[in-house]
Formats: C-alpha cells, structure tokens, sequence
C-alpha cells in the first residue's frame, strides 16, 4: 500500500508535469498546491524533530511535602 503522503506528492507532481501552456493561472496554482503542501510538511517535520525537548522535572515529580502526592501517583495510569 502507498500512503496518502506519498500519494498526495506523487500524483501532484504528475499533475505539475502534465500542465498545458495555456492553463489559467488558477489552475496553475491548483497544480502547484500539493507539491508545495507536502514540501512544507516535510520541512515542518524536519524542524520539529530537531527541536530540543524541555527537560523540566520539578513540574512532574510530587515532592515529600505534597498533599496530594499519593493521588498523584495512584492517577498515573491515565484514568
């Protein structure tokens, strides 16, 4: 199976490729959206992967002296 974003690429490049010369510039546009989309996702995801990670444990840790640390950990499951 091909995924949609190897889809929505490929076939916009197809389309790019297998413009006429007397397309209006709406159509042109149009042609150009889903390459120019997948670019965009490709380079967002680039900059997201390299983005560090905040490493800031004090808003996670319950400290001795929390009421509620017992709670805390007992809801650590998601529920």
């Amino acid at each position: 199976m091909i995924g949609g974003f190897t889809l929505m690429c490929f076939t916009g490049w197809l389309a790019v490729t297998h413009s006429h010369v007397q397309d209006s510039w709406a159509m042109v546009a149009f042609r150009w959206l889903f390459p120019v989309i997948g670019a965009v996702m490709v380079v967002a995801g680039f900059v997201f992967l390299n983005r560090p990670v905040g490493n800031v444990w004090e808003n996670f840790e319950a400290s001795s002296d929390d009421e509620d640390a017992d709670e805390i950990v007992s809801n650590m499951d998601g529920r």
